[in-house]
């Protein structure tokens, strides 16, 4: 078993970091060839989260900060931030982080409860390795950022075209058709390089320092290319511009809250998709950032998007071969994902299930059965009418109080009512509570999915 180190200075934490990340990196190279930057940097990404989630005995007693120490540093950050001096507080951050390490800065980070601060730490963090400098405890400087590994692009889709006759429908047409099949041509970051995220995310915000609602995409690095040439053939009239410096929508010395959505019925009902809609759906979301101030105020609609392949396209085909068997539909809807769960259900109708007296009373019900499934095969069906992936949807809200952030959340979760399909899914939103919170903004931040609220959603 590996020793735990005691580590006591920042020398030592930066030269026990670089081992961990060497040892990673050889690794690899016995696998084949050197790894790329892109690895290196997920390697240092993966030490740096284990070095900070590790015991704090990795620490030497007298070099490791104590709960007093940090709450101390901690309530002398909150202070600037009482005088509305966010930079300043980050900058305190910056010389915790060279006195004491990255671990200690990053414990006095977390104790703030602050994300605007947080974020703009992590990007000064970000920035390190962007630029080729070292920051103390960690090699060549990177923290465990899931952005680091993806490029983000603000995009201006065109618009309708004035004087053409029925020009917003069509426009919407084309928007659909043309949306639908940039996202089958992205479902390719699940071949993303080794160490990069296997999924991308589709992002609507205004940030708190910017009046301008903006669209955002962002993409696995080795898909920069790809992601490019599809956006662009698709809507040639499109402006893609790279940003190397990510937005930040958290209001300094604000009040911040975020939900997360869920799906109200089982995940083989589809929702209302485009195609059901003689206008814009997006209008009601914009309209809903649109009551946000021009300053001092910031909101995000986050949609991460997971490539999933076959895996539920088998299970809701299973679903939908026992309603059209005249299966019930809770027996129907609770047909097994896996081979193991099909082993039991089966095991379990044959000891507890009897024959009926009656077969042709039985074969009455059943046929009675899959007249009353109609509703059900059809709405299933229609799920399976195009590819499905794993979705983690986000609205993040940050305003000058809570009653405010949480009057802007309500309407930007409002919109997504017209989401619902009376005969299959609704969409429904789960807030963070106060201790919860704070990882719904980091994973926000580095655009990381929610393993426990991804929705199997179509891409239609």
């Amino acid at each position: 078993m590996e020793s735990v180190p005691k580590l006591s200075t920042p020398e030592q934490e930066l030269a026990y970091l670089r081992e961990q990340v060497m040892r990673k990196e050889a690794e690899l190279a016995e696998q084949g060839g050197t790894p790329p930057e892109s690895e290196r940097v997920r390697i240092i990404s993966e030490k740096i989260h284990a070095h900070h989630a590790a015991s704090p005995e990795v620490l030497a007693k007298e070099y490791r900060m104590n709960e007093t120490a940090v709450s101390t540093a901690a309530e002398k950050i909150l202070a600037e931030l009482a005088f509305g001096e966010g930079e300043q507080a980050v900058r305190s951050l910056e010389r915790t982080m060279e006195e004491k390490g990255i671990k200690n800065a990053l414990q006095v980070a977390e104790k703030l409860r602050d994300p605007h601060v947080a974020d703009d730490f992590h990007r000064y963090l970000v920035r390190y390795v962007a630029e080729g400098l070292t920051a103390p405890g960690i090699d060549e400087k990177a923290p465990r950022f899931q952005a680091l590994k993806m490029t983000l692009y603000e995009i201006a889709l065109p618009g309708p075209k004035t004087g053409e006759p029925n020009a917003r429908t069509k426009t919407l047409k084309e928007l659909i058709s043309g949306m639908e099949q940039l996202y089958a041509g992205l479902l390719s970051v699940e071949d993303a390089t080794l160490g990069e995220p296997r999924y991308f995310a589709l992002e609507l915000a205004v940030p708190s320092d910017s009046p301008e609602l903006q669209f955002y995409a962002a993409v696995p690095n080795s898909k920069r290319n790809l992601f490019e040439k599809q956006l662009l053939a698709i809507f040639p009239e499109a402006h893609v511009v790279p940003q190397p410096h990510d937005y930040n929508v958290f209001a300094s010395g604000g009040v911040s809250l975020a939900s997360t959505a869920t799906l109200a019925e089982h995940p083989a009902l589809p929702l209302k998709d485009y195609t059901d809609f003689d206008y814009d759906p997006i209008n009601a979301i914009t309209n809903a950032f649109a009551k946000i101030e021009h300053k001092g105020e910031g909101a995000a609609l986050q949609i991460i998007i997971e490539p999933r392949g076959e895996r539920h396209v088998k299970h809701y085909r299973k679903i939908l071969q026992a309603l059209r068997k005249g299966e019930k539909r809770s027996s129907a809807f609770s047909a097994p994902e896996t081979m193991f769960g099909e082993i039991a259900r089966d095991i379990r109708k044959t000891l507890f299930s009897s024959k009926p007296k009656d077969v042709e009373k039985a074969k009455e019900a059943e046929t009675r059965q899959i007249e009353t499934n109609k509703t059900y095969i059809e709405q299933v069906e229609k799920k399976l009418s195009a590819p499905i992936v794993g979705a983690t949807v986000r609205l993040v809200v940050s305003s000058k109080d809570e009653r405010t952030a949480g009057l802007v959340l309500g309407e930007l979760e409002a919109a997504f009512n017209q989401f619902a399909n009376t005969q299959g899914n609704r969409l429904q939103f789960e807030r963070a509570a106060e201790r919860r919170a704070p990882s719904v903004f980091e994973e926000f931040s580095f655009r990381l999915p929610d393993t426990s609220h991804t929705l199997p959603l179509s891409l239609r």
